[in-house]
């Protein structure tokens, strides 16, 4: 995948932080709509897709959270918060030496 142009880059930025502030309000239904607009427009940003995870973590959506997880550990592999997600989301799946091993990694 190409970088999505600028423009794609500052709206899926607001649309970001419309989704944090959604998220923040419990709304995770709500939040989840805006994250996922905001990686149409910028697909190569983990921290979308972390954020994402995020809310299909706190609405139970454990199968979903797992791939947006790996989707977000592939595109910044050092980045511990998308371990970290990884992790929750194998263990809410019941992947528990998985979740372990992604604690680890």
């Amino acid at each position: 995948l190409l970088p999505p142009p600028p423009s794609a880059v500052e709206e899926a930025a607001a649309l970001k932080e419309s989704g944090n502030a959604l998220y923040a309000a419990k709304d995770y239904e709500g939040a989840l709509v805006k994250y996922t607009s905001a990686i149409v427009l910028s697909p190569l940003d983990a921290k979308l897709y972390s954020n994402r995870c995020a809310c299909h973590l706190s609405s139970g959506s454990y199968s979903a959270a797992v791939l947006d997880a790996a989707r977000a550990r592939h595109l910044a592999p050092e980045w511990t918060k998308a371990l970290y997600r990884l992790a929750q989301a194998r263990l809410g799946v019941g992947r528990y030496e998985d979740a372990a091993c992604a604690a680890w990694e």
